[in-house]
């Protein structure tokens, strides 16, 4: 079971939305959004085929969104502690 430690809404601005959850002793951000706000949050922001596939979609005129997951550092002063 996942306890939801902090729930992020969409808005216009980020253009995303993110919740931060719980699990095992775990702490993890999920973030659905569009893909040019996420790629900005990635380490690797390299040449990969994805970017390029999704550069492809957006010339066509279609938009598309990304999934993605980080572990968070419980030391993390947004984390409540235990």
């Amino acid at each position: 079971m996942y306890e939801i430690i902090k729930f992020y809404e969409f808005t216009s601005d980020r253009k995303m939305m993110s919740i931060t959850v719980k699990k095992d002793n775990k702490v993890l951000n999920f973030v659905k959004g569009a893909d040019m706000m996420i790629k900005l949050k990635l380490r690797n922001q390299d040449n990969s085929p994805l970017f390029e596939e999704l550069d492809n979609y957006a010339k066509q005129g279609l938009r598309t969104l990304m999934f993605a997951m980080k572990e968070v550092q419980s030391s993390d002063p947004e984390i409540p502690a235990d």
